[in-house]
C-alpha cells in the first residue's frame, strides 16, 4: 500500500523469508474464527478487487504474500507481521466465521509516525464501526483503540476493512466476546441498530401526528390558531369547555384505532413513531396542587398501552416521541405547543424536572415491553441558547443547555430501564449537534430530520460523518411532506447508507402528500368558514355535532387512502418495473389518473416534474397534473391535465378476451385542441388522434382513439399537442359484424351484446373520402347479440360500427 510518510523498502526479505512466509499463510484456517485476532495479513485470497484494492502494485514490504498488499514484519508483541503503507481509499475483506450471536468489543492495534487517521469496518455490506487512529510516534510504536458494545449474528460474515485516510499500520483485530445477547430489545450496535437476535434493524415507519398533538396546520387552522392550546380555546368558547373535552376524547377515540396499525403492517412498514403531548400524562406545572410534585394522567398511558399491544399483534416496533416537552421546547410554538408569557422548557427547572420524571414513569411503566423500539427524549428542539439571531438554535455552537437536559434524561430513565434504545435529536429542529456529543450511552441514536432540500449524498455528508465520528446508528427521525419523486430518492438515499426513517404524517386533512387523507366534513368547514370570516356562528349542537362527526371522518376506514405514496416510499428503486394502480381489466374503462405505480420515467412523465408537483393537487403525489372533474358517469372524480407535449402515461392491463381492441378516449378540448397517440410496446399503434375544440376544459366527449392489434399486457398515451384533458380510455374488442337472412328484401346484421354503445355506420363507396352515416339506432338485443334489419335496396353497401 502506499504511503506519503516513509520510504518504501524498509524491510527486506530473503527468498528463505517468503517461502516460510507461504507456508505459514497456507495454515491459515478460514473463515477466520470469532472471538479471535485478525491478523491484518491474513485478508481473503480471492485477489484485486475481490480481497483487497490497493493503490499501487506490488509489496512495498516484500514480506508474506506477493500481492499488491504491502506487508511487513512487526516489532510489536508477539512478533509476525502488519500492513503498512496504507493509502486512503484501500480495503481489505475478511471471511470470518462467528461462533456465537453475542456483543462484541474489537479492538484495532494501530501504529502512526506523525498523523491520525480513520478505518471503518463493515460486516456483510453493512456500515458497522469505526476508529480514528492516534498518533503513536513512530511505525512501530503500537497503540490499541477500541470499541464495544458490537453485536455479531452467528454463522459466516464477511468483514471488510475501509481505509478512508492513509498514514497509520495495521497489525490486527481482536474481536472479543463480552457477553450474551438477551432479551428481544432493539440495541446499538456500532453503526447498526439490531435486534434480540443481533440482526441488521432499518427501520422503516411512519409518525401519528396529529392525533396527541394537534399542530394548527394539520387540523386547516393556521391563521385562526398559532397552538393546540388557542385551538382548544376557539373550540370551549364555540361549543363549551364539557362538550369541547368530549370531542377531543372522541378524536382520540377515533383518530387512531387498531385498523390504522394493521394497515401499516400490511402496507409493509415495520415501525410506528408516536408523537406525545405531555399533558396527556400529567398537569402542567401551574396546575399542580402541590407545586413541584407530579400529578399522573391514565389517559396518555392507556392511549401507549393500546397502542403498543396493536404494534405488538402487527409485529411493530413503536418508539415514543416526547413531541411536546412541558412548557414547550421551541420558539415555533405549534409543533410543541409552546404557549408564552407561560415559561418554555428551558426558561423553567420546574419544566425540566417535570420532563426528567415524565420520561422516568413512562420508562417504568415500559420497561419490559419489547415492541417499544426505543424512547425519542425531545423533538426538534428550536431555542438559541447563545442569543443569536436565529432564534431556533441552527447556529449555535455549544448547545450546552441541550446536551445537559439529554444526560439528565437518560439518567432518569437508565434508574428503571436499560433496555430500550434512546433517541437524540439537535438543536435547530434536530439537526444542529454542535456540543451535542461524545455519547454518554452505549444505546444512543442519532436523528436527524430532512424537508424540502435535496435528496442527495452531500445533503446528509454531515450526518453520515457524524455516525463515523461516534459510531452511534443513524435514523432519519421525520421526513415527507413533500412529491412522491422526493419520496423515492430521499428513501432511496437512506437505503444506500442503512439509514431507518420515519415518515411523516400517517394521516393529514386534506392531503395528498401521505398515504391517508382526512376529508373535510362540511360541517368542520362551516366551522373553519366562520372562524376565518366571521358572521353568524353556528348553534352549539351544530357545532358540537360537527366536531364530534369531523373525528369520526378522521377514522381510517371514512379516509382516502393513496398507494402511490406508500409505494414511492417502500418501492423507492424499481428498476423498471411498475405495477397497477388499479387492476385494469380488459374489455372496460381505464380512468387517465388510473396509471401504473413507480417512477417518473417508468410509470409516467410529466415535462414539468422539475417543479416535482402535481399542478391540480388531486388524487395522486405525482409530478403528473390531475384535478377534479364536472362530467358524467363514468368518473372516478378526476381527470389528468395540464397535459404537455411529451407527457406520458403507462398502463398495465389483464386482457379478458383476444383482441383486437377499439380503443376511445374521454377528452375535452381547450380553444386549441390537442392531440396525442397510443403506445405499445414503442410503437405508436393509433397514428396521431385529434382532439378538437370542445368549448371548454369540463366540456366532455368521446372520440375514437385507434385499434391495438397485437397482443398486450400494457400501452401509453403519449401527448403529442397540448391542449386536451383527458377522463379515461375505453378498450373493446374489435366487434364483428354477421350478416343473416331477414326476409325478402331485408338484409339483417347483428354485433355482441357487450358492444351496446356501438352504432352502426353506412357507406355506398369506400374512399379516403367517404362519409359515413347512421343508419339506424333501432337495434334490439336478445341478451347475445344485438341486431337490425335493413333494406337491401337501401343504397347502403359498406358497413361499418363505432363506439362511444
Amino acid at each position: 500500500m502506499m504511503s506519503f510518510f516513509r520510504p518504501r523498502g524498509s524491510f527486506l526479505c530473503s527468498a528463505l523469508t517468503l517461502s516460510l512466509s507461504y507456508e505459514a499463510l497456507s495454515q491459515v484456517v478460514r473463515p477466520l474464527p470469532v472471538p479471535g485476532r485478525i491478523e491484518a495479513e491474513n485478508y481473503d485470497t480471492g485477489g484485486p478487487g475481490v480481497s483487497y484494492y490497493d493503490t499501487t502494485p506490488g509489496n512495498s514490504g516484500g514480506a508474506y504474500r506477493n500481492d499488491d498488499v504491502d506487508i511487513e514484519p512487526t516489532t510489536d508483541v508477539g512478533g509476525g507481521y502488519d500492513v503498512g503503507w496504507i493509502a486512503a481509499g484501500e480495503w481489505l475483506n475478511y471471511t470470518v466465521n462467528v461462533q456465537q450471536t453475542a456483543v462484541y468489543q474489537f479492538d484495532f492495534r494501530v501504529a502512526a509516525l506523525s498523523s491520525t487517521g480513520a478505518i471503518q469496518a463493515s460486516l456483510d455490506g453493512l456500515p458497522l464501526c469505526g476508529i480514528q487512529t492516534p498518533q503513536t510516534g513512530g511505525w512501530q510504536n503500537w497503540q490499541t483503540v477500541s470499541v464495544s458494545n458490537i453485536a455479531l449474528r452467528a454463522g459466516q460474515r464477511l468483514l471488510r476493512l475501509d481505509f478512508t485516510t492513509g498514514g497509520y499500520n495495521l497489525n490486527y483485530v481482536q474481536i472479543t466476546k463480552q457477553r450474551d445477547l438477551l432479551g428481544g430489545f432493539l440495541r446499538a450496535s456500532g453503526k447498526q441498530i439490531v435486534d434480540g437476535q443481533g440482526n441488521n434493524v432499518v427501520l422503516h415507519g411512519f409518525g401519528l401526528g396529529n392525533w396527541m398533538l394537534q399542530e394548527p396546520y394539520m387540523m386547516d387552522v393556521n391563521g385562526i390558531a398559532a397552538t393546540q392550546t388557542e385551538l382548544k380555546g376557539k373550540i370551549a368558547a364555540l361549543i363549551g369547555t364539557n362538550n369541547m373535552n368530549t370531542f377531543y376524547t372522541a378524536w382520540l377515540t377515533n383518530y387512531i384505532t387498531q385498523t390504522d396499525v394493521q394497515a401499516l403492517a400490511a402496507a409493509g412498514f415495520n415501525s410506528i413513531r408516536l408523537p406525545m403531548h405531555y399533558a396527556l400524562f400529567t398537569l402542567p406545572i401551574d396546575q399542580e396542587p402541590v407545586p413541584g410534585q407530579n400529578t399522573w394522567i391514565e389517559t396518555g398511558f392507556t392511549l401507549v398501552s393500546n397502542l403498543v399491544s396493536w404494534c405488538a399483534s402487527s409485529h411493530l416496533y413503536l418508539i415514543l416521541d416526547m413531541h411536546a416537552c412541558p412548557g414547550g421546547e421551541g420558539y415555533n410554538q405549534s409543533i410543541s405547543d409552546y404557549n408564552p408569557p407561560a415559561p418554555s422548557l428551558w426558561q423553567s427547572t420546574t419544566n425540566q424536572s417535570k420532563m426528567f420524571a415524565l420520561w422516568q414513569e413512562i420508562a417504568r411503566r415500559f420497561a419490559t415491553n419489547e415492541w417499544i423500539g426505543g424512547y425519542d427524549l425531545i423533538n426538534e428542539p428550536n431555542w438559541t441558547f447563545e442569543n443569536n439571531s436565529d432564534i431556533h438554535g441552527g447556529s449555535d455552537q455549544t448547545n450546552a443547555p441541550l446536551r445537559l437536559l439529554l444526560m439528565n434524561v437518560t439518567s432518569a430513565i437508565r434508574q428503571v430501564d436499560t433496555n430500550h434504545l434512546l433517541i437524540i435529536e439537535g438543536n435547530g429542529y434536530g439537526n444542529n449537534y454542535n456540543g451535542i456529543l461524545p455519547p454518554w450511552d452505549p444505546d444512543l441514536v442519532i436523528s436527524f430530520h430532512k424537508y424540502f432540500d435535496d435528496a442527495t449524498t452531500n445533503s446528509i455528508q454531515g450526518k453520515l460523518d457524524m455516525r463515523d465520528q461516534w459510531d452511534m446508528p443513524l435514523w432519519l427521525g421525520e421526513t415527507g411532506e413533500n412529491s412522491n419523486e422526493w419520496f423515492r430518492d430521499v428513501s432511496h438515499l437512506c437505503d444506500l447508507f442503512n439509514i431507518g426513517w420515519s415518515w411523516w404524517p400517517w394521516k393529514k386533512i386534506g392531503t395528498i402528500a401521505g398515504p391517508v387523507m382526512v376529508q373535510e366534513t362540511p360541517g368542520y368547514q362551516a366551522i373553519l368558514n366562520y372562524w376565518r370570516n366571521g358572521g353568524t356562528p353556528p348553534s352549539t349542537n351544530t357545532a358540537f355535532s360537527s366536531l364530534l362527526g369531523f373525528a369520526q371522518a378522521a377514522r381510517f376506514e371514512n379516509c382516502v387512502y393513496h398507494p402511490d405514496v406508500t409505494d414511492a416510499i417502500l418501492r423507492p428503486y424499481p428498476q423498471g418495473q411498475t405495477l397497477p394502480f388499479k387492476s385494469n381489466r380488459i374489455p372496460g374503462t381505464i380512468f387517465a389518473a388510473d396509471y401504473d405505480l413507480g417512477r417518473q420515467g417508468e410509470a409516467y412523465f410529466d415535462t414539468t416534474t422539475t417543479n416535482n408537483y402535481n399542478a391540480g393537487n388531486s388524487d395522486r403525489n405525482d409530478s403528473v397534473d390531475i384535478q377534479p372533474i364536472s362530467d358524467v358517469a363514468p368518473t372516478n372524480g378526476f381527470n389528468v391535465g395540464w397535459m404537455d407535449p411529451g407527457d406520458w402515461m403507462k398502463y398495465s392491463v389483464i386482457p379478458l378476451v383476444p383482441g383486437p381492441y377499439v380503443v376511445y378516449a374521454r377528452v375535452a378540448g381547450g380553444a386549441t385542441g390537442g392531440s396525442f397517440y397510443v403506445d405499445v410496446g414503442g410503437s405508436n399503434v393509433s397514428g396521431t388522434v385529434t382532439v378538437s375544440y370542445t368549448g371548454g376544459w369540463q366540456n366532455w366527449t368521446n372520440i375514437p382513439a385507434g385499434v391495438i392489434a397485437q397482443p398486450f399486457m400494457a400501452f401509453k398515451i403519449v401527448v403529442l399537442s397540448p391542449g386536451l384533458n383527458m377522463n379515461w380510455i375505453s378498450l373493446h374488442p374489435a366487434p364483428q359484424l354477421s350478416v343473416v337472412p331477414a326476409g325478402l328484401h331485408q338484409m339483417g346484421l347483428t354485433w355482441p351484446a357487450w358492444a351496446s354503445t356501438f352504432r352502426l355506420y353506412g357507406a355506398s363507396n369506400l374512399s379516403p373520402q367517404t362519409t359515413w352515416s347512421l343508419v339506424t339506432n333501432r337495434a334490439v338485443s336478445d341478451g347475445t347479440n344485438w341486431s337490425v334489419s335493413i333494406p337491401s335496396l337501401s343504397g347502403n353497401r359498406f358497413f361499418r360500427l363505432l363506439g362511444p
